[in-house]
């Protein structure tokens, strides 16, 4: 079978493709790990879903280095940079996504600065699969294959459906998120 060469070329995409989602999945796996364990480095790299900023006094809570929960979120405070994520439950009821932003909370030169990410891992997984499905698609349909434009459109309806939907929720919970740690951060009674 002579294949021509815009064919071997959407193949080689399409595995370069693959293995770029296989890398996004596993290193996701290892970012959802540090994220968990409140560790420093996820919660720097990563597309920014929301950045906030404002001038206000040093919150009582970044003085120290500690840990701590309120009824959402847990957060862990080191160097004057507060770092949170969800609080995590085996037994909720809640809607899912794969795009659950992280955030951190720094202060410095009378500015309170917060920047919530989306998870590094999930997007080059997801970058990787609308590539796949794009380009498998194409392929097919050069090809004659009328199932190549349902296999594209499926790709994209599920992948950046996903994808669009999941910003959408997960900024608005972060922005949630966000204001209830700043609140435990200033010292407001009632949280945690």
């Amino acid at each position: 079978m002579d294949l021509t060469f815009a064919v071997r070329l959407g193949i080689t995409l399409f595995i370069a493709a693959w293995c770029i989602a296989v890398v996004g999945w596993a290193f996701g796996v290892i970012e959802a790990i540090g994220v968990w364990r409140l560790a420093r480095w996820p919660f720097q790299i990563g597309p920014i879903a929301a950045s906030l900023s404002e001038e206000t006094p040093c919150p009582v809570g970044l003085a120290a280095e500690s840990a701590n929960e309120t009824a959402q979120v847990k957060y862990r405070v080191v160097r004057r940079t507060c770092l949170f994520r969800r609080r995590f439950s085996l037994f909720e009821l809640r809607w899912n996504t794969p795009l659950e932003v992280k955030g951190t909370i720094s202060w410095t030169n009378g500015r309170l600065s917060t920047v919530g990410r989306y998870p590094l891992g999930v997007v080059v997984f997801f970058f990787g699969w609308l590539v796949g499905w794009t380009v498998g698609g194409t392929i097919a349909l050069t090809q004659g294959h009328l199932l190549g434009a349902p296999f594209l459109a499926f790709g994209w309806v599920v992948g950046g459906g996903m994808m669009a939907h999941s910003r959408v929720l997960e900024r608005k919970r972060f922005l949630g998120y966000a204001a209830e740690v700043t609140s435990a951060l200033r010292g407001v009674a009632g949280l945690g």
